[in-house]
């Protein structure tokens, strides 16, 4: 399979979504990880949207959940017994109709092809804390050592190296990672 191949080649598990839609296969995704395969057939997207969170919607945050809550909206079953109209007058043109079509497994958007990327990197900006300079150093030689293995990997040299750094805020709270 497609997954298994992806773990002999890179070491990293896949999970597989399947449905109707971008946004149904997306859904399925999330509960298919970790390292799963999880199909919603067409006949049963209502059923599973049915008792899904509207916080689990692709473009519903945490102030969009707030404010549907506040309106006795939890799941997207009560979500699709809102008219188009309302949703739209209570939350603007945009999100109304992406709430409206969303509680009803609809997703308009297209898959398109991925074009081929003109900069290879990587990007750790999460969780990574140092305790003293080995740290680091030892930090950015794995990461240039990643770099310099998908470059090889591509038969390409690179041209510009580019760093970014940033510094937590001293009283921040942990980030909230979904």
């Amino acid at each position: 399979t497609i997954r298994r191949e992806i773990m002999e080649t890179t070491g990293c598990s896949a999970s597989a979504g399947i449905g109707g839609t971008m946004l149904i296969a997306r859904l399925a995704t999330r509960v298919a990880k970790p390292a799963g395969q999880f199909h919603i057939s067409a006949e049963k997207v209502a059923e599973f949207l049915d008792k899904l969170p509207v916080g689990t919607l692709p473009g519903v945050g945490s102030v969009l959940k707030e404010k549907l809550e506040k309106q006795n909206i939890q799941t997207c079953g009560q979500l699709r017994l809102i008219s188009k109209d309302s949703l739209q007058k209570d939350f603007g043109v945009k999100t109304g109709e992406m709430l409206w079509s969303y509680s009803r497994g609809l997703d308009l958007r297209s898959v398109t092809a991925v074009q081929e990327s003109k900069s290879i990197g990587a990007e750790v900006n999460w969780g990574v804390r140092f305790r003293d300079q080995r740290d680091i150093q030892h930090f950015l030689q794995c990461l240039c050592k990643e770099v310099s293995l998908r470059l090889q990997g591509c038969d390409m040299i690179g041209r510009t190296f580019t760093l970014k750094i940033k510094k937590r805020k001293k009283d921040a709270e942990e980030p909230a990672k979904y």
